[in-house]
């Protein structure tokens, strides 16, 4: 079993076995919202849109896992594409993989330490964008806790928060009897920085009504470094449930108001309100401890909740994001979750998924809407819906290979002695991988003759291959620019390119033309380093990974990408907090560059805004999204 240590708690990455898929993939229709349901019974996922069901796909299994369903979990990506399942494996531990819909192969898996189990939820989440995920992991025995980082594409840990960390504020609970969970996990638009909103925890038997709450910068700017935890106030709590508007930041929430008595619950408070991020508003109150699970539905114009308390039996509402007009739905409704045109429930008698897109139903009716999906009575639960500001971009859906022998390893139709398991197939999406700033050598053919070198970074197609020559798997690459040639994936010490989704790349491939350096692999030259193992307690990626292949230079002129927001600019590269922010279309001169600043490519541009000639230094990008892009606006 291939292992390798990311920190001292480390997580060990087990055999990720990237083998072609066995069969024909499954193509799904455009949609704009898709839904996928779990029935642990046949252990199947299933693709739903508002058409019905549309394919289905035997559950990825995590070599060697232990299969007890009740202890795995499953995280879609925002964009439908990376699954992050969470499972026992045979030796106890808890496995982590990460597996790509499109290929049908885990990009990336690891083993969490002896005692180590996925926290109360919410403990895991993605940024809108898809490009990352975070997870909390707290040891049952000692109750120390930690929260990874990871790229979503590679399956790569790129940061870590523990309870002993550096930065970690004095109004922070240490004590191991408290824990976090994860509220929101996305981009600072301020800072322009990944920032998970936490909140901390305690026995959930035990009363609370206020929540310690706390922003952690995992991949902080210099000025921040010795202060990437800064406290917040997030007033609602994760028990009576809470729900954040992915497009706005805005929450809805179950709030208590102890001026109406005393809570019998920590998980049923007494109000629905809303936060963004000043005072919170409240919905209505529902005059006792009686509500929970609120939830956003239909784009934000509606809101749902359970009714846990009165006469009735337990039941879901749904209503307008004011609280009126609410309609309740019977009590043999399980679960709701909304949809951009409304939302699905699912019916846990019948066992039938509903879609209603209107709420001119009768109040608690047993079915209304449309039935999307049913089984044979056979459980199942909706595991993802296509969240507001996400578009689903899976298009086909590649079968698992051939699975065998004890544990679920998969029989591997392509081996190389001496080189690591293949995490590639052709047509896939690749990437130079972040190791020691050696560049990787391309050549004319499998072990072939030297061509040029390509920086790390760069981003690359698979073509052709494998063939396994010199004990190194050898795949032909396509620089995207009429150029290619034959590249090793990796050897013992580590991977040299690593999969990655071109779907969301925007930058062009560039053909380097600096002099080659070391040349490697060759029997008789030592091979291009691997990743390095860690012993510090954080190994963060080498400056200015967090950003995508540079397009610009200095005397360039640029524009401001169409975004969701604005873009920060800081008049000196050190400042704390950005001094002016940047609409989308705005025309810009580069000046001076490019400097890293927290993984980030920073480039100082001059405009003018308002009528004001301006200069500071902004962002080319983040992950694989652009701010900055070539040539005048149009």
């Amino acid at each position: 079993m291939l292992r390798q240590s990311l920190w001292m708690l480390a997580l060990v990455a087990l055999l990720s076995l990237a083998w072609p898929a066995q069969a024909a993939p499954s193509s799904l229709p455009a949609s704009n919202w898709y839904a996928v349901t779990w029935v642990k019974t046949t252990d199947t996922l299933h693709w739903v849109n508002a058409a019905g069901e549309q394919a289905s796909l035997p559950r990825p299994k995590l070599p060697n896992e232990a299969g007890n369903l009740s202890q795995t979990t499953l995280h879609i990506s925002p964009n439908g594409r990376i699954l992050v399942e969470t499972a026992p494996l045979l030796n106890g531990n808890l496995g982590v993989g990460f597996y790509s819909f499109t290929t049908g192969q885990f990009i990336q898996t690891h083993e969490a330490q002896p005692n180590e189990t996925l926290s109360l939820l919410p403990s895991a989440d993605f940024t809108i964008a898809s490009l990352h995920f975070a997870m909390v992991l707290r040891d049952n025995v000692t109750g120390e806790w930690r929260i990874i980082v990871f790229e979503t594409t590679t399956g790569n840990a790129i940061a870590q928060l523990t309870r002993n960390s550096a930065g970690i504020p004095d109004n922070f609970i240490t004590d191991t009897s408290f824990w976090p969970v994860i509220a929101d996990f996305d981009i600072d638009e301020g800072l322009g920085e990944l920032v998970v909103y936490l909140q901390q925890v305690t026995d959930p038997l035990q009363m609370m009504t206020a929540f310690p709450s706390f922003k952690w910068y995992p991949t902080p700017a210099p000025q921040q470094a010795a202060n990437p935890i800064v406290p917040a106030a997030l007033p609602f709590s994760y028990q009576a449930g809470y729900d954040v508007l992915e497009t706005t930041g805005e929450v809805v929430f179950t709030g208590f108001n102890e001026q109406q008595g005393a809570p019998t619950s920590p998980a049923i408070g007494n109000f629905i309100g809303t936060y963004a991020g000043q005072l919170p508003t409240t919905v209505f109150n529902a005059g006792s401890y009686s509500v929970n699970t609120a939830q956003w539905m239909h784009n934000g114009d509606w809101i749902s909740y359970r009714v846990q308390g009165g006469a009735m039996q337990p039941h879901y509402e749904v209503a307008l994001r004011d609280g009126s007009n609410a309609v309740p739905v019977g009590p043999n409704i399980g679960a709701v979750h909304g949809t951009p045109d409304g939302f699905v429930a699912v019916d846990a008698l019948s066992w039938k998924l509903y879609h209603a897109t209107d709420l001119n139903f009768e109040g608690f009716s047993a079915f209304f809407g449309n039935t999307l999906f049913q089984t044979d009575n056979q459980p199942f639960s909706v595991v993802y819906v296509t969240p507001e500001g996400a578009t689903f971009t899976l298009e086909d859906i590649a079968q698992p290979p051939v699975v065998s022998g004890p544990g679920g390893i998969q029989a591997p139709p392509f081996s190389c002695a001496g080189a690591p398991p293949t995490r590639l197939a052709v047509g896939d999406g690749a990437r130079v991988a972040f190791t020691d700033g050696t560049d990787l050598n391309i050549r004319t053919a499998a072990g072939g003759d030297y061509l040029m070198q390509i920086p790390e970074g760069t981003l690359v197609t698979i073509q052709g291959g494998p063939e396994c020559v010199n004990n190194y798997v050898w795949w032909n690459l396509s620089l995207g620019n009429g150029t290619g040639g034959w590249a090793a994936e990796g050897d013992a010490s580590g991977y040299f390119l690593e999969p990655i989704d071109l779907t969301i790349q925007i930058a062009p491939a560039v053909t380097p033309t600096n002099p080659p350096r070391a040349i490697n692999p060759t029997p008789t030259n030592p091979p291009r380093a691997g990743i390095p193992t860690a012993t510090p307690p954080v190994i963060l990626a080498p400056a200015c990974n967090q950003s995508p292949q540079t397009q610009l230079q200095v005397g360039m002129l640029a524009h401001t990408a169409q975004t969701d927001g604005t873009l920060a600019m800081r008049v000196n590269l050190s400042d704390q907090f950005p001094t002016y922010q940047l609409p989308s279309g705005l025309n810009v001169t580069i000046l001076e560059g490019y400097q890293c600043l927290n993984g980030q490519t920073m480039w100082k541009v001059s405009t003018t805004l308002n009528g004001q000639s301006i200069s500071g230094w902004v962002a080319e990008g983040f992950g694989q999204t652009y701010f900055l892009l070539p040539g005048a606006a149009s």
